[in-house]
């Protein structure tokens, strides 16, 4: 089985001990309707998971388009991007910024505009505390996280908007 169809595989997995039904989209990679490697569902959270991973160890290279591919995801869904380094137990996820307004202990700006380099000492350093993403030349931002904190994030924002749309809804019986 090749490497990337294995990680997509564990991804899957990851995300299935977290709680969510996650099942590995086959052929998503020449299919250009079907945007995604794995989707995943859980409490009304719907992501389509984009997964990249590297035979190197000592850092990843990813392509802008693949990270702006997560951030046009529609349809109710949250995009986001997954990666790992050759043999590392860390998974990262990286997503749209403005879905979550997570506050980022550090940031990075992408020198280039095409690529986003992150070596394995970068991410050990940063990645548990959040990273704001920015390419130079454009205003959107993106959220590096690593995985499980990534998952935690995105549902207690999806608590917090339940819980306020529940506030907002008029008293039922009253």
């Amino acid at each position: 089985m090749q490497s990337w169809k294995r990680f997509e595989y564990r991804v899957r997995d990851v995300l299935q001990s977290l709680g969510y039904t996650a099942h590995r989209v086959p052929l998503s990679g020449s299919a250009r309707l079907l945007k995604g490697d794995v989707v995943a569902e859980k409490g009304g959270i719907r992501l389509r998971i984009e997964v990249k991973s590297t035979r190197r160890r000592d850092r990843i290279t990813i392509a802008r388009e693949a990270i702006e591919k997560i951030a046009s995801v529609q349809g109710g869904e949250l995009g986001v991007l997954v990666f790992s380094l050759y043999r590392c137990r860390s998974v990262y996820g990286i997503t749209a910024h403005g879905m979550l307004g997570t506050v980022c202990a550090h940031e990075l700006r992408c020198r280039g505009s095409r690529y986003l380099q992150l070596s394995r000492s970068y991410l050990r350093e940063h990645a548990s505390a959040g990273v704001k993403l920015r390419f130079r030349d454009d205003a959107k931002s993106y959220l590096l996280l690593e995985l499980s904190r990534l998952l935690e994030e995105i549902e207690a924002k999806q608590q917090d908007e339940t819980s306020e749309g529940r506030a907002a809804s008029p008293c039922r019986g009253a």
